[in-house]
Formats: C-alpha cells, sequence, structure tokens
C-alpha cells in the first residue's frame, strides 16, 4: 500500500525515506535488529524515535511490539 501524506507520496522511518507500508515494516525490522544487536542507551533512542515514525504512519504499539519481536527472534 502506497503512504501518501499532506498530499505527497512516502514518509520517513528512521533515515530512510519509504513509499510502501510495506517497506517501512523491512526498514522498522532492520533497525530493531540493529539496534538489540548491541542494545544501549542510544540505540534505545534510536529505536523509540523510529517507533514514533511507524505509529504516526498509523501502526498500533502492539503491532510495532509484534514487529520488534519478530526481528529479534
Amino acid at each position: 500500500m502506497l503512504i501518501k501524506q499532506n498530499g505527497k507520496y512516502g514518509a520517513m522511518v528512521g533515515n530512510i525515506r519509504v513509499f510502501t507500508m510495506e517497506r517501512a515494516v523491512e526498514v522498522y525490522k532492520m533497525f530493531a535488529a540493529l539496534c538489540y544487536a548491541d542494545l544501549t542507551m542510544e540505540a534505545s533512542v534510536v529505536l523509540s524515535n523510529v517507533g514514533d515514525d511507524m505509529h504516526r504512519l498509523g501502526f498500533t504499539w502492539a503491532e510495532i511490539e509484534d514487529m520488534e519481536l519478530e526481528a529479534i527472534a
């Protein structure tokens, strides 16, 4: 599904521009895997910010948590 916000296509997830919800999920899982590989306070802040991006796209916090769990399984 294409992402359209404020009349423009695409959205930022972290520092990566995505154009579909599917790609947003892929990018979030990539961030989660990288952040959990070396979990520091800084990595936690990055993952929290990227989670906020996902929430703004319409994902629930439960869905975001499920994505994190999938990424670290």
